[in-house]
């Protein structure tokens, strides 16, 4: 068993190129830091106005939790999937592709979780 303090433990990395889809993601389980052999979980923190990119987790459902703050997915057409607040759940289907975008006014906190596939592998 391993007790792991997000903000201290997690490996922080951030995410995105571009003005909009910049992210700070902090990583708490998977293969390099606990030897998690089929699961992937961390924190993704998103100011105001900020989003991830559309991806897909290959071979994967995708499980989140709202922590705090609020926003909007986006499905692959880029069409507003739905909007969440905190304490809301969000389960995307194997391979869908989606996309979280911050549109209110303080940082949102999104934790999320994944098996690990093949496919992710090969990245």
């Amino acid at each position: 068993m391993e007790h792991i303090k997000p903000f201290r433990d997690g490996e922080p990395r951030w995410y995105g190129q571009f003005l909009g889809q910049m992210r700070k993601v902090y990583r708490c389980v998977d293969a390099d830091l606990t030897d998690a052999e089929h699961i992937s979980m961390g924190i993704t923190l998103f100011e105001p106005g900020e989003g991830s990119s559309l991806h897909n987790h290959e071979g994967a459902e995708e499980v989140c939790y709202v922590i705090s703050g609020s926003g909007s997915s986006f499905d692959e057409k880029g069409d507003l999937a739905g909007s969440f607040v905190e304490g809301d759940i969000l389960y995307y289907r194997e391979g869908e592709y989606h996309r979280h975008v911050n549109d209110g006014n303080k940082t949102l906190q999104i934790l999320w979780m994944h098996p690990v596939t093949d496919a992710m592998l090969k990245e």
